[in-house]
């Protein structure tokens, strides 16, 4: 996986890059500072500035301040721990625990 700091998220799948967008998908935005996959192979990717998303099958997910208890919309790692719950970094506010029951903390 790759990703562009004010751009798209590649994906390579051992003979293609495919590219996500949010011209050619529903990614919701671009410009992001970090971007992985968890134990599903789904992939989380954070924005500087509108929150988290993730992918389920072509749909991207959004989370950020108005819709989850993720405190910050600013975030610039996400770290994905061997119980798949997904650590993520924000700006001003900290670490936010994310996994299936909900951002915590």
């Amino acid at each position: 996986i790759l990703c562009y700091k004010f751009g798209s998220i590649a994906v390579y799948d051992g003979k293609n890059f495919n590219v996500f967008n949010d011209t050619n998908s529903s990614l919701p935005f671009h410009g992001f500072y970090s971007v992985t996959t968890d134990k599903k192979n789904t992939i989380w990717a954070g924005s500087f500035i509108l929150g988290v998303v993730h992918s389920e099958g072509e749909k991207w997910i959004l989370f950020d301040k108005s819709n989850s208890l993720l405190k910050d919309n600013m975030i610039f790692s996400i770290y994905v721990d061997n119980n798949n719950n997904k650590w993520i970094c924000t700006y001003k506010a900290g670490i936010s625990i994310y996994n299936e029951d909900g951002v915590k903390l």
